[in-house]
C-alpha cells in the first residue's frame, strides 16, 4: 500500500510541488517514515497514520479509502454546528438536532451556544482538530473542521479518538449547562442516482466523496421523512425527473419585500447521467419567476463534471467554454496515457505529456474534460439575473469564474476569455 502511495504521489500528483512549497512537507519521506514505523503499529494504528497523512496535504481532491468495512460508514453525534461573527470573536451555535431519543436534555434545543468540547473552549477544539482536515486555506480548514466535528467519514477520515463527548453549552436562557454524547455509526447509503465509482464516469469525477457521505448522513438524521421517502422511490419508477432528482436539486419561488424570486439548491454534482441531470434542472427552472434567481452551491461536495459544466449554459446567452485540465509530466503519466485500454479517456493529453517529458516542461498542455459541443448544446433556459452563492464548504468553487461568466452583482455580463486551467490529480484521473 505505502509503494503504491509512492508511485502515485512521486508519478501523478499534480500538486506535489505546490504542496512542499506552501506546507513545507514532503509526503514522499512521510511515507518513508511511516514504512519503519509499520512493524510497530497495529492495523487500526496503521490506517489511521496513513490517512492523516494524507489529509495533511490539505488536499480534499486526494484521499485514502480506508478497510472497505467502512464504506459508507459515518460517524455522528446526534447534532450539527454552524458559526457566526468575525474571526477574532467567532460563536457556534447549534442548528439543529435529531429526535429526543439521542437527545434527553430538554434544554439542548437550536439555537444554544456551545462554549466547551471535553472541557476544551470549543473555538479551540475546532482548531485543534482541523489539522487533521483538509482544506487548503484558512477559511476552508477551520469550515470543514466544523462540520466534520460532528460528522465524521469513516472511510476518508480517522475515527473519534473519544467514545463519548461532554458538551458545555448555554442555553437560551442564559443558563450553562452541560451534556454528554456517545458516537454512532451511522450508513446513509448513496443516493440512487449517485454515480458509480468505477469505469470511465470515475474519471470524470472531481468529488470530495468525505463531504458526499457526510452530506448523505445529514439527510438520514436531520430529515428521516425524505431520506425514507428516497429508499421507497428507489423501488418504484419515480413519478418525474424533479422527483427522481430530489436528492441533489431542489427549487422553488420566495416572496421577498423587493418581489418574487426563484431559488435553486444544487445539494450535490454526484449523479450517473448528465443528460437527465440537465433535464431536471430545466424541468424546476420552468416555473420560476424571471426576476431574479439565487443558485445555492454551499456545501455542494462536487461530482460529476460533466454535469456541472454542462449546467452553466442554461444561465446565460454567452457561448460556454470548459476548464481546461493538465497532468503532470512524468514518465508514469506518459505510460498511462499511451496504453491502449486508456485512449477513451486519457489518450487526448498522450502527445502532450510526451512533449513535455522531452522538453522538461512539469506539465502537459491543458485540454478540456467537458467538450465544448457539451457545453452549449441546450442552450439558456433562464433569462433573469442570477446570483451564485457558495462557501468555504463548496468543492472546487470558482468564483472569479462565475463572475467572469455571469458578470457584476451576479447578472449575465461578458464573459472573460482568460479560462482558468486545472492540473489533474488523482480524483480527475
Amino acid at each position: 500500500m505505502l509503494d503504491a502511495w509512492a508511485q502515485v504521489l512521486d508519478g501523478l500528483y499534480a500538486h506535489l510541488p505546490l504542496k512542499r512549497a506552501l506546507y513545507g512537507f514532503d509526503p514522499i519521506r512521510a511515507l518513508d517514515h511511516l514504512r519503519q514505523q509499520v512493524p510497530r503499529l497495529s492495523h487500526f494504528e496503521f490506517h489511521r497514520e496513513l490517512t492523516n497523512l494524507i489529509n495533511h496535504l490539505r488536499d480534499a481532491h486526494t484521499q485514502y479509502s480506508g478497510p472497505r468495512t467502512l464504506t459508507n460508514a459515518v460517524a455522528a453525534l446526534p447534532f450539527l454546528v454552524e458559526n457566526w461573527g468575525a474571526p477574532e470573536d467567532c460563536h457556534f451555535v447549534v442548528s439543529k438536532v435529531t429526535n429526543r431519543r439521542l437527545v434527553r436534555d430538554r434544554y439542548f434545543v437550536p439555537g444554544v451556544t456551545l462554549d466547551w468540547w471535553n472541557g476544551v473552549p470549543f473555538n479551540r477544539a475546532v482548531d485543534l482538530h482541523g489539522e487533521g482536515e483538509t482544506g487548503g486555506r484558512p477559511d476552508s480548514l477551520k469550515a470543514a473542521a466544523l462540520e466534520s466535528l460532528t460528522l465524521r467519514s469513516l472511510e476518508y477520515e480517522p475515527p473519534p479518538d473519544e467514545q463519548w463527548v461532554t458538551v458545555g453549552y448555554t442555553d437560551l436562557k442564559g443558563n450553562k449547562r452541560e451534556v454528554t454524547f456517545d458516537w454512532r455509526v451511522v450508513i446513509p447509503d448513496r443516493a440512487p442516482i449517485a454515480s458509480g465509482r468505477g469505469g470511465a464516469v470515475r474519471v470524470r469525477r472531481g468529488i470530495d466523496p468525505a463531504a458526499e457521505a457526510r452530506r448523505r448522513a445529514k439527510k438520514l438524521l436531520f430529515n428521516a421523512a425524505l431520506w425514507r421517502a428516497e429508499q421507497l422511490q428507489e423501488t418504484r419508477k419515480p413519478a418525474s425527473l424533479t422527483k427522481k432528482y430530489s436528492d441533489v436539486l431542489t427549487a422553488l419561488s420566495v416572496r421577498t419585500k423587493s418581489g418574487t424570486f426563484g431559488y435553486l439548491r444544487i445539494w450535490s454534482f454526484d449523479v450517473d447521467d448528465d443528460e437527465e441531470f440537465i433535464a431536471a434542472a430545466i424541468a424546476l427552472l420552468k416555473p420560476l419567476p424571471d426576476s431574479g434567481i439565487v443558485v445555492d452551491l454551499r456545501d455542494n461536495p462536487g461530482g460529476f463534471i460533466w454535469a456541472a459544466e454542462r449546467l452553466l449554459q442554461l444561465f446565460t446567452p454567452n457561448p460556454i467554454a470548459p476548464t481546461k485540465f493538465a497532468f503532470r509530466a512524468t514518465p508514469m503519466t506518459l505510460a498511462m496515457s499511451t496504453a491502449r485500454m486508456n485512449q477513451e479517456e486519457f489518450g487526448p493529453w498522450a502527445d502532450a505529456i510526451a512533449t513535455a517529458v522531452s522538453t522538461g516542461e512539469p506539465y502537459s498542455a491543458h485540454l478540456p474534460i467537458t467538450s465544448i459541443e457539451q457545453c452549449n448544446d441546450v442552450g439558456q433556459h433562464y433569462g433573469g439575473p442570477v446570483v451564485v452563492v457558495v462557501d468555504a464548504n463548496t468543492y472546487g468553487r470558482r468564483p472569479q469564474r462565475l463572475q467572469a461568466l455571469f458578470g457584476p452583482c451576479g447578472r449575465r455580463g461578458h464573459q472573460d476569455n482568460n479560462h482558468g486551467e486545472q492540473h489533474l490529480s488523482m480524483q480527475h484521473g
